[in-house]
């Protein structure tokens, strides 16, 4: 059986995503900075465009406007999904927004090029890396969800993490000492000494994330003689 939080693979197996309010708003702030450049560029092809530039320039202008208005109204789009959608899905396909950052980045580093005469800079770096992200973001999401999740298996409980803030937790069914759930939080700890604690407070799905760890629970239980 399927739903929207929960899944269950082949076998026994049982996942759950891990979806983060404090990811989601991290990830939110991280698309924001690319509306900074894209503000000025805004502005620089609209002040081009009022002095009535022609050539290159003109193009410059005209291209500026139509990759940031793109990005601005992407960054529109996407937090209307967030507002609309309380449950993070795994997402496929390319992210927009960041390959019209991608835009915004390349004119910009064009621009300073015309102006400057550096053909090597950050800006086209900047570029490859954020349309990379955003022509494999399907993969990246998919990638990034198995490893934010929990699983429940006939062998062993696995709880995902990121990799700067919290390690990620496989232990076997007897390698494990106890598990604590509260309204809060739910704590592993196993006889190794090796300890993950889930903030429950900050997941969107907190009541599928807490069924799987009771369910978890009963595993360790001694079985009835």
């Amino acid at each position: 059986m399927t739903t929207a939080h929960a899944k269950e693979t082949a076998g026994t197996d049982l996942v759950v995503p891990l979806n983060s309010r404090r990811q989601k708003r991290a990830a939110v702030v991280q698309k924001a900075n690319h509306l900074i450049p894209a503000a000025g560029l805004l502005f620089s092809g609209v002040q081009s465009l009022t002095d009535g530039v022609h050539g290159l320039e003109l193009v410059l202008a005209v291209g500026g406007i139509i990759t940031s208005a793109l990005l601005l109204a992407a960054f529109a789009k996407h937090l209307h999904k967030l507002r609309t959608h309380t449950t993070t899905h795994a997402a496929h396909g390319v992210d927009w927004m960041d390959i019209f950052a991608a835009g915004v980045l390349f004119a910009e580093g064009v621009e300073k090029y015309r102006i400057r005469g550096h053909l090597f800079r950050p800006e086209f770096l900047a570029t490859a890396a954020t349309l990379g992200i955003g022509l494999f973001h399907g993969r990246l999401a998919a990638a990034a969800a198995r490893r934010r999740s929990l699983r429940i298996t006939a062998d062993h409980l696995y709880i995902g993490g990121r990799l700067r803030f919290s390690r990620a937790l496989t232990a076997r069914w007897d390698e494990i000492s106890e598990i604590t759930i509260t309204d809060r939080e739910a704590v592993i700890c196993t006889r190794a000494g090796r300890r993950r604690r889930l903030n429950l407070a900050d997941l969107e799905n907190a009541p599928a994330v807490r069924d799987a760890l009771y369910a978890a629970q009963q595993r360790l239980l001694p079985a009835p003689s």
